[in-house]
């Protein structure tokens, strides 16, 4: 059995690059990247962003090295959500046959340095990913939210492309910044990722090489921003996935929601992506949202895989300690 190192990770100098190709690497191999975009961002930019705080400690995760020859095999990222805290792991391809003992030392690392104020912690199982399930496991942490991806192939059917009697424009970077970030925050407001958005996590996404804002597409009632639907192409990594356009994020006023907003805006994004070439759309919705579930059945997307949420809701042990200290 291999012996690891678990040392801190401050994103400077040959730890960044070796942790970015790490995440590359097993983006590679595995189809999909470890880490989710808000954490992709803040290594990628190397900016914090307003996610360090104190209770998530002063480093931004742990590495995982080789003890004798120094190769990185592992990284855990920490990061601050709405609901507490969150951590994401990433493994060598190179050294997956010590998997298991790789991400449960890294998570039991990172759940040991949290403060009580950063609880509860969640750890996404990406696509089921059984290894990672039985981490989430060991380090006590219970099964939570369910996430699906779902797809549908492109273009929309004849009797799917009516038009819709709704004013909708093009988002305008330097313009639209603010507008957008009160109605995706209003639309979102509890959710653990995508409520609470400030301005730099929307310009640091403008700034990436998939951002167009011609796919992202607004609708405006009496000059008032009533809903949107940003779209975004992935490039695909064959032979394991064939490009595709996401609905990234669409969204309706909560004060327009029942007006039939959310199925123009939903068919404006999927014909973008349709003009671009694309062939298959895809989403992420939440298992427990039923009226997305039942509009997004509705316009022939089935679940493809689901990913898993396991949390944990205290300190192991903490609130046991204060109790026999009192």
């Amino acid at each position: 059995m291999t012996r690891f190192e678990i040392t801190p990770f401050i994103p400077t100098g040959s730890d960044r690059r070796d942790v970015m190709q790490l995440i590359a690497d097993s983006e590679d191999f595995d189809g999909y990247r470890p880490l989710n975009d808000q954490s992709w961002l803040e290594l990628s930019h190397h900016t914090e962003n307003g996610t360090r705080i104190s209770s998530t400690g002063t480093a931004w995760g742990y590495l995982a090295k080789d003890a004798e020859n120094g190769q990185l095999c592992g990284y855990v990222h920490i990061s601050k959500t709405n609901h507490g805290s969150a951590i994401e792991i990433a493994t060598s391809p190179a050294c997956r046959s010590d998997y298991l003992e790789i991400a449960s030392a890294l998570a039991r690392k990172a759940i040991a340095g949290l403060a009580p104020a950063a609880y509860p912690v969640s750890l996404w199982a990406i696509r089921s990913n059984a290894l990672l399930e039985e981490v989430a496991h060991s380090v006590s942490m219970k099964a939570g939210r369910e996430l699906y991806q779902m797809r549908r192939a492109l273009p929309l059917e004849a009797e799917d492309t009516q038009s819709d009697p709704l004013v909708l424009r093009t988002f305008r970077p330097g313009e639209d910044e603010l507008s957008w970030l009160e109605l995706n925050n209003r639309a979102f407001a509890g959710h653990p990722e995508q409520g609470n958005w400030d301005l730099n996590m929307l310009v640091a996404r403008e700034q990436e090489p998939w951002f167009d804002p011609q796919g992202f597409i607004l609708c405006i009632d009496a000059n008032h921003l009533a809903g949107s639907c940003w779209t975004k192409i992935h490039p695909g990594n064959f032979p394991a996935d064939p490009p595709m356009g996401e609905i990234y994020v669409i969204c309706v006023d909560p004060a327009y929601q029942g007006q039939g907003m959310s199925a123009p805006l939903l068919r404006a994004g999927l014909d973008y992506l349709s003009s671009r070439g694309l062939r298959i759309a895809m989403l992420y919705v939440d298992s427990d949202n039923t009226a997305a579930l039942k509009l997004y059945k509705r316009f022939g997307f089935k679940i493809d895989h689901t990913d898993r949420a396991f949390s944990l809701d205290e300190p192991p042990g903490y609130f046991r300690k204060l109790r026999t200290n009192r």
